[in-house]
Order: C-alpha cells, then structure tokens, then sequence
C-alpha cells in the first residue's frame, strides 16, 4: 500500500511544479563497513568469510555492508549481506583496493545509503604492520590492502588519513577499527588513527587464511545491537581466540587484542617517561637493553616485539631504571587493553606490539620514516632505538 501512495504523492508535488522529496533511511544502532580485498593470494577466502557472515546477516538493529573486490571475478561489488546470502547493490569494474581514497569512497558511500549511530571499519587482507618486508626478488609486503592488479597498497600513514576521513564524513569518529589482517596490532598503527577511533582490534601474529569467525562475534552483536565499540572488539578478540582453540577452524596458534584509544594519551606519556629513564643508561646497561629485545616474544616479522614482554625483560637485566617508569607502562596498558587472548605458544604476548629492532641495518631500513610517526612523534621512542641499536 506505501508505494502506490508515495507515487501519487510524487505526482502531486509534480503538478505543482515542485520536487519530489528524498526520504533519508533512518539510522540503525550499527553499520559493519567490510573492506574486503581479494585481489591478491587471500581471493577465495572471501567468498568464505561473507558465507560466515550470512550466517547472521543484517537486522532491523544492524547492516553489515561490504566492498568485495575479486580476482575471480574481475569485478568489485557493494552488497548487504542478508540472512542467508546478499542483495547485490552495486557491481563496479576492478577497483584499486590499494589506494586509501578508494576506502574513504566506500565508507562515504555506506554510510549515507545505511546510516547508523555507530560505525565499525574492517580492513580485510594482507597485512604486515607499519612496514614494509622484502620477502625476495621484487616483491615486497607492504602495510596493509596490497592490490596485486594496481601495485598499490595502503600505508599505516594514509589508514590513519582514512579514518580521519570517514570520521569527518560521518561526523562522529569511529566506533570501532579493526584489521582482518596480519600483525596490525602496533602501538604505531594504532597512534595513526587514535584522533579519530574509539577503539581498536588486531592480530599482533599473523593470522590464519580463514580471517575471522565472522559469524560468532556477529551473532554477539545482533544478540546485543546497543554494545559499544570496547564491547564489540572484546567479543570480536573472544571469538577469534575460540575459533582457532578447537572452535570452527581448528586448532591453529593465534593473538588478539582490542584496545580503547581514549586511554592512548596515558600510554603516550608513559612511554615517553620510560624512553628518558633508558636513554640515561651508561653503554654497558645499553648493551644489556639490547639483549632484553633479543629475549622478548617476537612475531612473523623479528622486529616486531611484545612491549610488555620487553617490559619484564627490562626489569629481570636490573637496569638502572625507575620501577614507577617500568610500572606506569604496565598500568598504563592495562588500562587501555580491553581484551587480550592468545594461545600457548603466545603466553608471553600481552597485547600491544611495537618496532624493537635489534640491529644497524634493520634500523637503516627504516628509521627515517619512523621518525615521522605519530607514537615516535608522541614518545620519543625512535631516540631510545638509535642508541640502544649498536
């Protein structure tokens, strides 16, 4: 009965010279924004996780929204994902999942076609942290969202741009950021976007091909549309554990946390207390730092170390450092870590990761661009790196 209604209400206001109105859809509790990328190795993982989420698919609380670009297929689709399937919005040739604007584009566009009070952003593909990796030849891993068809990928730098696009676009900032990705959670990719994200989640390790158990932590959500973002990135961080602990994808050794970036200020401070303790060491308890790195829970990536390991390992070398400075780090991350939840082998893992490099050639590498990060920046960590790094 509204559409007959509506279309002689339209030729009214036609008749009367006027213009037809737009009726804007009403906000729902949630919007899911999946960036999924697929033009790369991960390809058939996609079809896969969207089953998953299908599972639960949208409700009158929630839309979960997804870019699903495919080498398969050669074609990028917008669709909403239904109970049981998805309605095919809109079919676009290949899009560069690899430049930050194409994300900016897609969150501009869902969020107007599905409005909602609360945003979740999920960048679905390759990832390797805050830089880049050689793995042979010339081909390089590279951040996060490689597109083997353009070349391109997206920088820890332009995913902080991003989400500080989309938060100015929807006028609130994100709810929640999380990585369907390998090794996203750094202190440094988290310190890209604190401005403009209330929380945040990702894999310190790398993560299995299967990704998320898409449909666990969906069904926590619809079961409960009115949880915040720490509440969806607990039970996001949960779920992911559980999937890989005998759950529905085996037994595989993982890590996850979810952090709240409103406590990031204290954590920066922190640090930053921390780093002028360490550069007041004399060269031989410097040497002993150094060790301390080499002793910490590392990842796929060896520069990449456990913080709160390296905090322990500082503290078992009797440094020459404060207990409050060693403490004040500990507390401080503790206060932000919402969730941490890790297998065995990833005992030691406390949730947050950072660059610790060990040696001359590691920091060669990378240094100059570290210096332009927003947590060197807020830290001073990459003065402590230049001279425990002998």
């Amino acid at each position: 009965m509204v559409k007959p209604l509506l279309g002689k209400f339209a030729l009214v206001l036609s008749l009367l010279g006027l213009s037809t109105l737009t009726f804007a859809a009403e906000a729902k509790e949630w919007t899911v924004l999946v960036y999924l990328n697929g033009h790369n190795s991960l390809d058939a993982f996609g079809q896969q996780n969207i089953d998953s989420m299908a599972k639960v698919g949208s409700t009158d609380k929630i839309n979960i929204v997804v870019q699903w670009a495919s080498e398969i297929n050669g074609k990028t689709r917008r669709i909403l994902v239904t109970k049981g399937g998805y309605d095919l919005i809109e079919e676009m040739p290949a899009a560069d999942m690899g430049d930050y604007k194409t994300l900016v584009e897609f969150a501009r566009w869902a969020s107007a076609k599905y409005p909602a009070k609360k945003y979740m952003v999920d960048v679905w593909n390759h990832g390797n942290g805050w830089h880049t990796q050689s793995t042979g030849g010339s081909f390089h891993m590279n951040d996060i969202s490689y597109d083997d068809l353009s070349g391109h990928h997206i920088t820890t730098e332009e995913l902080g741009v991003s989400m500080g696009e989309i938060a100015k676009l929807t006028g609130q900032k994100i709810e929640l950021y999380a990585s369907d990705a390998c090794l996203m959670a750094m202190g440094e990719v988290a310190g890209e976007m604190a401005n403009s994200v209330k929380y945040f989640g990702g894999s310190q390790e790398t993560e299995p091909g299967q990704g998320w158990p898409y449909e666990m932590f969906l069904a926590r959500l619809a079961a409960n549309p009115s949880m915040n973002g720490g509440d969806l990135g607990k039970a996001l961080s949960e779920e992911y554990k559980k999937a890989y602990s005998g759950g529905i994808y085996g037994n595989q050794e993982v890590t996850f946390s979810a952090w709240d970036l409103s406590k990031m200020d204290r954590f920066y401070a922190a640090v930053g207390m921390l780093v002028k303790e360490l550069q007041s060491l004399d060269a031989t308890q410097l040497k002993a730092a150094l060790a301390a790195i080499n002793q910490s829970q590392s990842f796929a990536l060896a520069d990449y170390k456990d913080l709160g390991d390296y905090l322990v390992n500082l503290k078992s070398s009797n440094l020459r450092i404060g207990d409050h400075a060693l403490g004040e780090v500990t507390a401080s991350m503790k206060d932000m870590l919402i969730s941490v939840d890790v297998t065995a082998v990833y005992s030691r893992a406390q949730g947050i990761s950072v660059w610790l490099p060990s040696s001359k050639d590691e920091l060669a590498a990378y240094g100059e661009r570290y210096s332009h990060l927003n947590f060197n920046k807020q830290t001073g960590w990459g003065s402590f790196l230049n001279l425990v790094v002998q």
